[in-house]
C-alpha cells in the first residue's frame, strides 16, 4: 500500500471542448478500430465517440446538485406513466410538474449510485442527474407489479431516487460496449474512468460481454447539434459502490463504510513494470486494470485531486448519508485520493512510460 495522511428510452453534461491528453488537437481522444466487430456496440461512422469532457474548475462544482445543477431537480406533483420491467430494482416512470420524465427507483443501491456518479461527473465523465427524494406522492398510480412493495395505493412513497437524461441526449437502447474493446483503449480518459471506478469500489463493472446473462452497466447516448453527432460512452450504474469489492456475492457489498474502510489499505499496492497495482477485484478484473500507468494516475488527479472535502460531504449528504456516514466515507475517499497523490509524487516519470 501507499500510505498517506487522511487530510430504458428517455429523450430528456454539457460538452466542453477539450484537447486530447495524448497528442493531436481533436476535442476528444478516439482510436481507430479497423477490423474490430462491435456487434451491438456499432457506432455510426459520422458520429464522434466521446468518453470525457473537461469539467472546468472542479473545485467550484456543486456536488450537492450534481449533473444538471440545482435547476434540474424533480418538481412535484408527479404523474404516473408506467412501471418499467427488467433489472433488479423496482422502477417506475413519472412526469414531473415541468414535463420532465424521471425514472423512479427503490432499493438499497440508490445512495451509492447518487453519490458515485457525482464523483465521476466532477472528473469529466457523463452521468445522469440523480436525486434522492425522501418522500412524495405519485398521482394516477395503477396496475403495479413489483413496485407495489414501495408505492402505496394512494401513490405515496418513501426513500426513492429519481433519475433522468437531459433532453439533448437520446438513450441508445440495446447498445453497450466493453472495457477492452472501444475507441478509447490505451488512453488516459479510459484508464482515468477505471481509476474512479476503483476509488469508489464499484465492483459491478459489467460490460457488453455480460449482456446476455446479467446485463451491462455501460451505456451509450446520442447527442445531435446541427449536423454534428456525438456518441457518448458512459457508466450507467454506480449502485454497487462504497462497500467492499470482490468477485463473488459473498465478498462484496455496497454503502458500507466499515467494509469500504477495511479495504482502503489495499487500494494502491504499488507499481510493477510501470503499471500500477490495485487491490480491486470485480468483473473482468484482469483486463480492467492491467494497463493503468502512473501517467494515467497523474492525468486523472488533475481533476480528481481538486475535489474538496466540503464537496465530498455535500455530495454524500445529497445522496442520503447521515453525518456519521458522510464523515466516514469522505475520510476514506480522501485517504484513497492521498494514496494516488503519494504514488505520483514518489514515482519517477520514466517508470510510467509504456
Amino acid at each position: 500500500m501507499f500510505s498517506c495522511d487522511k487530510s430504458d428510452i428517455i429523450e430528456n453534461a454539457a460538452e466542453s471542448p477539450a484537447v486530447s491528453s495524448r497528442g493531436g488537437n481533436v476535442g476528444y481522444r478516439s482510436a481507430a478500430l479497423s477490423g474490430l466487430a462491435f456487434g451491438a456496440l456499432l457506432v455510426n461512422a459520422a458520429s464522434k465517440p466521446v468518453l470525457w469532457s473537461d469539467p472546468g474548475p472542479v473545485e467550484r462544482l456543486d456536488l450537492s446538485s450534481g449533473p444538471g445543477g440545482a435547476a434540474l431537480r424533480p418538481q412535484p406533483p408527479f404523474r404516473f406513466l408506467r412501471e418499467m420491467a427488467g433489472g433488479t430494482n423496482r422502477k417506475l416512470e413519472v412526469r414531473d410538474a415541468r414535463g420532465i420524465i424521471w425514472r423512479v427507483k427503490f432499493g438499497a443501491e440508490n445512495r451509492s449510485d447518487a453519490f458515485s456518479s457525482r464523483v465521476a461527473w466532477a472528473c469529466g465523465y457523463y452521468a445522469d442527474p440523480i436525486h434522492i427524494v425522501p418522500e412524495g406522492r405519485i398521482e394516477g398510480v395503477h396496475g403495479l407489479g413489483r413496485a407495489k412493495r414501495s408505492v402505496k395505493q394512494d401513490g405515496s412513497f418513501r426513500h426513492a431516487v429519481m433519475e433522468t437524461t437531459e433532453r439533448r441526449y437520446r438513450y441508445m437502447a440495446h447498445r453497450s460496449w466493453a472495457w477492452n474493446q472501444n475507441p478509447f483503449v490505451g488512453t488516459h480518459e479510459l484508464n482515468g474512468l477505471k481509476i474512479v471506478m476503483m476509488l469508489v469500489s464499484n465492483w459491478d463493472n459489467k460490460d457488453i460481454r455480460d449482456e446476455k446473462n446479467n446485463g451491462s452497466n455501460l451505456g451509450m447516448l446520442e447527442e445531435t447539434r446541427g449536423r454534428r453527432k456525438s456518441t457518448i460512452f458512459y457508466v450507467n450504474d454506480w449502485g454497487e459502490s462504497l462497500g467492499s469489492w470482490g468477485r463473488h456475492n459473498i465478498t462484496h457489498d455496497r454503502w458500507n463504510c466499515a467494509e469500504f474502510s477495511g479495504q482502503s489499505i489495499d487500494f494502491v499496492k504499488g507499481v510493477r513494470d510501470g503499471h500500477v497495482q490495485f487491490g480491486f477485484s470485480g468483473q473482468h478484473t484482469e483486463d480492467f486494470m492491467s494497463d493503468i500507468t502512473v501517467d494515467d494516475v497523474r492525468w486523472i488527479m488533475k481533476y480528481l485531486g481538486r475535489i474538496q472535502d466540503a464537496q465530498l460531504l455535500a455530495g454524500l449528504r445529497a445522496a442520503g448519508a447521515d453525518e456519521k456516514e458522510a464523515a466516514c466515507f469522505a475520510g476514506e475517499l480522501r485517504a484513497r485520493i492521498g494514496q494516488l497523490l503519494y504514488l505520483i509524487k514518489t514515482t519517477p516519470k520514466a517508470v510510467s512510460r509504456r
